[in-house]
């Protein structure tokens, strides 16, 4: 496996951040967000260490930047180090410079959530998606497509359909049947109505930077349901953890690519 210098680390760390959408900077700064990505930060890596990295991936044209300020000049270097010296002037003390679930919890004035300063993103290009891959080493045949729309608004919001799409017919079948297990939510099926379709798509575009030769897609309606094994013996329902075997089948069934803490140059 190729050796990483702490620099390359960071900058594959990045891309990963971005492989399944745009992020926004404010993950990053004032400090590194763990929680809107899922992943685990890089130890003893701070802001510039972050905006120096971004750089030089939009040097590589490995990523691009959007902005909601229209003055922003995403397009050439000097205006990406612009935007960057703006975030790098916000402080762990600044509570307007933070995430928005942040601000909602510690702060009671929220006039700065909707700051379009604070709005300036980054995402893959198809070269940077290709400089991924190099070092992740994806299997895209264990890649596996999940989303879902919602019906209703406030209290009443709740899922009513959902997609997987995979090239491995048997992963997107497996994901099927224990659907309600993982989401709490039953498809929609049975002898008056089934609602699931399957069909086979070519050029495919799994991610908004990739496409796939090739993948099965089942779409299908949903309807609120409550897992198995959150009931009793009698019937009642109360909360029971998801059995490990069940645990370690959806984390390993979803492994498709090398995260960055995996490599060995991973800071211990």
């Amino acid at each position: 496996m190729t050796t990483l210098s702490k620099e390359e680390l960071l900058r594959f760390w990045l891309l990963t951040s971005a492989i399944n959408h745009s992020v926004s900077l404010r993950c990053f700064f004032p400090k590194f967000e763990w929680g809107p990505l899922n992943m685990r930060g890089i130890p003893g890596c701070i802001a510039s260490d972050y905006a120096r990295e971004l750089l030089v991936l939009f040097d590589h044209e490995w990523i691009e930047f959007e902005s909601a300020i229209a003055v922003d000049d995403v397009r050439n270097r000097s205006g990406i180090i612009q935007i960057l010296d703006r975030y790098l002037q916000f402080s762990e003390q600044n509570p307007d410079a933070t995430l928005h679930r942040w601000i909602s919890r510690h702060n009671t004035d929220l006039q700065y959530i909707h700051r379009p300063d604070l709005k300036a993103d980054f995402k893959l290009t198809k070269k940077g998606g290709e400089s991924w891959e190099a070092i992740a080493k994806p299997n895209w045949t264990k890649f596996l497509e999940e989303f879902g729309d919602t019906e209703g608004e406030g209290e009443e919001l709740r899922p009513s359909s959902a997609v997987l799409a995979s090239q491995d017919l048997n992963l997107v079948l497996a994901h099927l049947g224990w659907f309600r297990e993982k989401w709490t939510e039953s498809i929609v099926y049975g002898p008056q109505f089934d609602s699931i379709s399957l069909q086979f798509h070519e050029e495919y575009q799994a991610l908004y930077w990739k496409k796939l030769p090739s993948v099965y897609k089942a779409t299908f309606a949903l309807t609120p349901v409550q897992p198995l094994w959150m009931k009793g013996p009698n019937g009642e329902l109360h909360w029971l953890p998801e059995p490990k075997w069940f645990t370690d089948w959806r984390n390993t069934s979803r492994k498709w690519f090398t995260e960055p803490w995996e490599l060995p140059d991973w800071p211990a």
